[in-house]
């Protein structure tokens, strides 16, 4: 069975005991057997086989599974019956990519950084106060990207890329970007970066907004265009060579219903209620779904922070879902030496590396031989596929 639709909002229940008292525990027990009705009833693959011997069937299976995914998560109910919590939810569910969940790497969050949006045309800020969107946009893209389950993502809106805006980078980046991109996501320990240029947030028609009675009367019956733009570049940028792994451009119109002198400021209330903030609201939808499809099939990368012996640390922990017990294959960076400043390969050191212990954000483990004969270093890779 297979959902006509690539996304669908899903209403769904779970329940759980409590145990011992420990409400936070039952209530993410109920959460995730929500979680897991709502992707079945999205898009569930039903596999069965039988055994037959001697025309007797002597065994037979029915197994039902989906690869479906939530991007976004409300919960809509919430009520415990003695040591039963139920909940009810309702989840935005996207259809799985089979080709990518079935990797090992699936089943870990990978780091990303937003980085802050460039604004190309300033004064288009003007109406509502909007000077703010170059920062309040890439937290608003960190917020939704928390919902998801396959990003770690981190907020560093107070950094640029770019300085030349207009010249904002397609598929060929100016050296200075790329050097910037790998040294923010080695700063940040993160394995893509994104950031983007918002090209226009202007109104459509200006002179929607005259001062005069008549355009005030036209404006009041709901005859003028008092839409407004938004269109923005998102890049998704791989932290470990600066180049560029996806590009979009979203762009999309909203109702400006608010008075042309009233300062409201991009992301607040008074501006999330607006038609336009809808409409943008929307678009973050959208720029959010760009970054996990764009890193979906990526493998799960991070770097290595220190070797001592038989010992090699990693710069990412159980918030990227990595457990004991987890296996990583360790690769050493390398430039060629008549291009230093070439973008890095990754040499295979034909070993692995077994977690032995994690914390939230790094973790440790072995290998069967001393760093030194591998020539492992810090800044080295380990690598899930």
């Amino acid at each position: 069975m297979a959902p006509t639709v690539s996304a669908q909002w899903v209403q769904a229940g779970g329940q759980a005991v409590i145990r011992h008292g420990d409400v936070d525990k039952a209530r993410e027990e109920a959460r995730n057997a929500a979680l897991r009705d709502a992707a079945l009833q999205f898009e569930a693959q039903v596999d069965s086989s039988d055994t037959m011997e001697n025309g007797v069937l002597t065994k037979s299976s029915l197994t039902v599974a989906s690869q479906a995914s939530a991007r976004q998560v409300k919960v809509l109910s919430e009520h415990r019956e003695g040591d039963v919590l139920r909940l009810v939810l309702l989840a935005d569910m996207q259809a799985g990519n089979s080709r990518c969940t079935s990797s090992e790497a699936a089943g870990y969050r990978k780091r990303v950084a937003v980085a802050g949006f460039a604004l190309l045309h300033p004064a288009q800020a003007g109406m509502g106060a909007l000077d703010n969107i170059g920062r309040a946009l890439p937290a608003a893209l960190y917020q939704s990207l928390l919902q998801t389950n396959s990003v770690e993502p981190f907020s560093i809106g107070r950094r640029d890329l770019f300085q030349d805006v207009g010249d904002a980078p397609t598929r060929i980046e100016p050296d200075n970007v790329v050097d910037k991109t790998l040294r923010l996501a080695r700063e940040m320990n993160v394995q893509f970066v994104v950031a983007g240029v918002i090209r226009d947030i202007g109104l459509i028609d200006p002179n929607a907004w005259g001062t005069s009675i008549v355009d005030r009367m036209v404006r009041g019956v709901g005859l003028s265009n008092t839409r407004r733009h938004f269109v923005v570049d998102i890049f998704v940028y791989d932290g470990f060579s600066g180049s560029i792994i996806d590009e979009r451009q979203i762009a999309v119109t909203g109702k400006w219903n608010i008075d042309k002198t009233t300062d409201v400021g991009f992301g607040s209330a008074a501006f999330w209620r607006t038609d336009y903030g809808d409409a943008v609201r929307g678009a973050i939808g959208q720029m959010r779904d760009v970054v996990t499809q764009a890193i979906a099939c990526q493998p799960f990368m991070t770097r290595i922070s220190r070797v001592d012996n038989k010992t090699v640390y990693l710069a990412a922990g159980a918030g990227s879902g990595i457990r004991p017990g987890d296996t990583l294959k360790l690769y050493r960076t390398y430039h060629f030496q008549d291009s230093p400043d070439s973008m890095p390969e990754l040499q295979d050191t034909h070993t692995r590396m077994r977690v032995q212990q994690v914390n939230p954000e790094f973790s440790r483990g072995v290998i069967a031989r001393d760093a030194s004969q591998l020539n492992l270093q810090q800044d080295d890779v380990a690598v899930i596929w």
